[in-house]
């Protein structure tokens, strides 16, 4: 962060290197021959006053010129506004000699501090990837390389490149020692302001397009930008190995009002949960007026902002943490607990809706060929793994006795896994589909691939199930987490075979796993 804050102070001066040259080209010559400093001094004077005064004006006036955009439409709609609008103010910055980017960059300054600054910034990234491009190609495109292979311009150039990274380190590391930075980190400041070459980039093209440069001296400004950028990398990497701190600690004081504020944290049992959770939660943002963004997909780092507020996600594959100040907590926690009421209230409903329509659970017995050819019941099935009496009277009772069937087998890894892996799927929703079938199941790393166990109860188990009839069938299978598909059709082969009332009645009657075994295996044909 702090890198990036001295970027953009370099940037600022350089574009005020720029208002002062664009001012000492506008003054000229007097008709004497001799340099008029005088007009010079109020030239620059006045750009200086022209940029410092759009820059303070369009600062404090960002809110109003946010709110403004915001009435014009959509997203869409006040992105391309924003980018109008740099345009039309770069546009009158050249009228009253200065470059363009001293408008837009003005422009840019003050909506960074909007809410709606990062929305900006994603829905204009495709103008961004196009552009910046199109601005390179072209800066090389003026560059007559044939120059730089000349020894001397090469030399010049390398002593040029040396001469600019020493001043960035110099000039940004020494400060920094000022503002609570030990050697370490004035160093990593340092090596972390040598890439920024835009502006000066930039203030070249400007340059040699108005005549002012010749094309050694520009060839050799856009050379000491690419070594830069090249070199940057490995550098940066050698100053960040290791874990020291880049800054004196200091200590806190003894009332503690320097200690912040732990963040809100919720911990889930996987990252589905988390997915929700956090999509319904940044949808009660938007609906509240915050402009929400996803600052860094694969770190799970999200922001939303609405004017001067601002709210800071992070989320790992079974947590998130919500930091904000603290005169937003309690908003944001009401804000989850209307999440969890919305989700609730959807499963309840679509719990209604699958019980009514039990129709919907009926199944045709036309594609059972084609689903066995897919995955054969039988074959995960062998009789060691089939109980022809269960001795359950209850679900729980019943998906304990299979579990512990395959963990004699050798099939699961870690029983407890498997079993939490089963029953929290049953506790979400019951896997008694009817017809006298039960298939509870889970997701697991306990298992390494589909395995599976058949339990036969002759007086039946209440398993929740649609049609309210107890379960004779009971088909426990596991999968490995990764599988993400492939249990969907193997579940539905295994009801299109077992939903047969005749093979039903002739399971149940069956003494041993063996003659159960034989029958699946007959039907499978």
């Amino acid at each position: 962060m702090t890198t990036l804050a001295a970027a953009v102070i370099d940037d600022v001066l350089g574009i005020i290197m720029l208002a002062i040259g664009t001012a000492l080209v506008a003054a000229g010559h007097s008709d004497t021959g001799r340099i008029n400093w005088a007009e010079i001094g109020t030239i620059a004077v006045k750009a200086i006053g022209i940029w410092l005064g759009a820059t303070v004006f369009g600062i404090l006036l960002s809110r109003r010129v946010s709110s403004g955009l915001k009435h014009l439409g959509g997203e869409t709609e006040i992105a391309v506004a924003a980018l109008g609008l740099a345009l039309v103010v770069g546009g009158l910055f050249e009228e009253a000699h200065l470059a363009m980017i001293i408008g837009a960059y003005v422009v840019g300054l003050a909506l960074s501090r909007a809410d709606i600054s990062h929305m900006i910034r994603e829905k204009l990234h495709s103008v961004y990837a196009l552009m910046v491009p199109i601005f390179f190609a072209v800066m090389g495109m003026m560059v007559n390389v044939k120059l730089l292979l000349d020894p001397q311009i090469l030399t010049f150039g390398l002593i040029y490149t040396a001469v600019a990274v020493l001043a960035k380190m110099v000039g940004c590391a020494l400060p920094s020692l000022l503002c609570a930075f030990n050697p370490l980190g004035a160093l990593r400041i340092g090596v972390g302001m040598v890439p920024r070459g835009e502006v000066a980039l930039i203030i070249a093209g400007i340059g040699k397009t108005q005549g002012l440069l010749s094309d050694e001296v520009f060839g050799v400004a856009v050379m000491m930008t690419l070594l830069t950028t090249v070199l940057s990398p490995p550098l940066l990497v050698a100053v960040y190995r290791g874990s020291a701190s880049g800054v004196i600690r200091r200590k806190q004081k003894a009332d503690g009002r320097t200690a912040e504020l732990k963040p809100i944290r919720y911990t889930f049992a996987n990252a589905e949960m988390v997915s929700l959770v956090l999509d319904g939660f940044l949808g009660e943002l938007r609906n509240e007026g915050y402009f929400t963004h996803t600052l860094n997909r694969e770190e799970g780092l999200y922001q939303a902002r609405r004017d001067d507020k601002v709210i800071n996600i992070s989320c790992s594959p079974t947590q998130i943490d919500i930091h904000a100040p603290g005169e937003l907590r309690a908003e944001i926690k009401s804000n989850v607990m209307e999440v969890a009421a919305h989700y609730e209230q959807f499963l309840t409903n679509l719990r209604a809706v699958l019980h009514d329509d039990r129709a919907q659970f009926e199944i045709v017995p036309a594609d059972l060929e084609e689903l066995q050819k897919r995955e054969s019941v039988a074959a995960r099935l062998p009789a060691d793994r089939i109980i022809a009496r269960l001795r359950a009277t209850t679900k729980e009772a019943a998906i304990a006795e299979l579990i512990d069937l395959l963990h004699a087998q050798g099939g699961i890894r870690d029983r407890a896994e498997a079993s939490r892996a089963v029953l929290d799927r049953e506790h979400a929703m019951s896997t008694g589909l009817g017809h006298g079938i039960a298939t509870p199941h889970g997701r697991t790393d306990a298992v390494d691939h589909v395995v599976c166990a058949l339990g036969v109860s002759r007086p039946g188990l209440d398993f929740g199930g649609m049609d309210n009839r107890p379960v004779n069938l009971v088909l426990l299978t596991l999968f490995p987490a990764s599988q993400n598909g492939r249990y969907v059709s193997f579940l539905a082969a295994a009801l299109a075979t077992l939903n047969d009332p005749a093979l039903m009645s002739e399971l149940v009657q069956c003494e041993t796993p063996g003659a159960i075994h034989d029958v699946l295996m007959r039907t499978a044909g």
